[in-house]
């Protein structure tokens, strides 16, 4: 029986290997639109590791658009592809979904960067690249912890599928079409950058507008005019009562010792269009976060009374109350049970490597994950290495990488049940 030290041993023995590909894969810039390169990167990773079963396909749109989920401010996914790798087990075991996506946001002022933003650059056991943490580096490990598995002689007996997906920084379409193409398992591991705690449960998000009415004037004679920009104050203050309800409100044990866990963040405060003119309009563009417990939905009428209760002191405001609106991208929140099975066993896992019990708690972003529990009927952790995304110098630490091979190997094989054999020494 292969115990876990032999599956950390082949991890090391295999670190060069998983390193230089974690770089390979952040030279492919792969915002949305400019996915194609990496995924077929991505896919020629999978037919040398021997999957049985490859899949490029491009979500379709008119199929997507039918679906409550769908979220997108694309009408059109060609040059776009999804990709899922299949290792079909022996039968007899448990089958899990392995989700990264290949997405990544813009990587902004250049200047910014110590490091070349799709270098893949590593220096002094660090690597940085954007999507390096977010969530390149995980696929990674997850070739790593198949090819270590080859390695070992270990055959799984039930299927293990590597999902790769588009879109999921603008509201995780890719995931949607995946989970409606068919791809469903008995659970799935979504490794966004959690700094290795496990995640049962995600917060969702939501991107809103708010546009205050003014009345202009020429600025030599400003009381005759109304400043939207200065009732802005009103609406900002009721964006702090609305934050400070959901905290709570919403307050759980997944956010345990964490300062501010559910933020309202704006953005953006666009007003006026000339200088010597009293501003007219001002609208203010930003995210909320949407709790576990709470719907994108139920979230726009909570505000929308938060704000008009606060403004409804103020005769122009009254009369000219502000609009509120949510954007084409947000994110559900989603949760599985705490000790349901894929917890447990990523639980192991890691207390079987790193000789602790790891931390429990809830994310702070939305992820595919709640694709997968919604939708897929497959309960999906978010859990994985790496706490950098969205910043210059993303990052992610070699070490780190490595655990967290060794942590997936372990649960891989632990989930999915192995059979072992001189004859199985080539196959996964």
């Amino acid at each position: 029986m292969t115990d876990n030290s032999q599956m950390s041993a082949v991890v090391d023995q295999l670190s060069e290997r998983i390193i230089s590909r974690a770089t390979d894969i952040l030279r492919y810039p792969s915002k949305q639109g400019a996915e194609a390169g990496a995924q077929q990167y991505v896919e020629r990773t999978a037919r040398q590791l021997g999957a049985d079963l490859i899949d490029l396909w491009e979500p379709d749109y008119a199929e997507l658009s039918r679906h409550p989920a769908f979220v997108s401010d694309r009408n059109d996914f060609s040059g776009s592809p999804n990709l899922a790798a299949t290792w079909k087990g022996n039968g007899g075991g448990r089958s899990l979904i392995l989700s990264s996506h290949i997405d990544v946001v813009p990587e902004g002022d250049h200047d910014e960067w110590h490091h070349g933003p799709f270098s893949g650059e590593v220096v002094d056991g660090v690597i940085y690249g954007r999507g390096v943490s977010d969530m390149k580096g995980s696929l990674a490990a997850m070739f790593g912890a198949i090819e270590g598995l080859k390695q070992l002689g270990l055959k799984l007996k039930g299927d293990l599928t590597i999902i790769s997906t588009i879109e999921e920084e603008t509201g995780g379409s890719g995931a949607l079409s995946a989970v409606l193409r068919g791809y469903r398992a008995a659970a799935a591991i979504v490794p966004e950058p959690t700094g290795f705690a496990l995640c049962p449960a995600q917060q969702g998000g939501a991107r809103f507008f708010i546009k205050v009415q003014g009345k202009s004037a020429h600025a030599g004679q400003r009381l005759m005019g109304v400043s939207a920009l200065d009732k802005t104050d009103l609406v900002r203050k009721a964006l702090t009562a609305y934050e400070r309800y959901l905290n709570e409100r919403f307050r759980s044990n997944y956010y345990e010792g964490v300062e501010l866990p559910f933020s309202v963040n704006v953005g953006f405060l666009k007003s006026g269009d000339w200088f010597c003119t009293v501003p007219e309009t001002a609208t203010l563009e930003g995210r909320l976060a949407v709790p576990p417990g709470l719907t994108v939905e139920e979230s726009l009428k909570l505000l929308k009374e938060f704000i008009r209760q606060e403004t409804q002191a103020d005769p122009w405001l009254k009369e000219h109350p502000p609009e509120v609106s949510f954007g084409q991208t947000y994110w559900q929140p989603a949760q599985i049970d705490p000790d349901s099975p894929i917890v447990q066993t990523a639980r192991q896992s890691f207390q079987d490597h790193f000789g602790r019990p790891p931390t429990i708690r809830g994310t702070a972003w939305g992820t595919d994950g709640r694709m997968f529990t919604e939708f897929g009927s497959t309960p999906a952790l978010v859990f994985g290495p790496g706490t950098s995304a969205h910043c210059p110098n993303e990052f992610l630490k070699v070490q780190d990488l490595l655990d967290y091979t060794k942590i997936l190997i372990n649960l891989v094989a632990q989930w999915c049940g192995t059979t072992c054999g001189a004859d199985s020494k080539q196959e996964l």
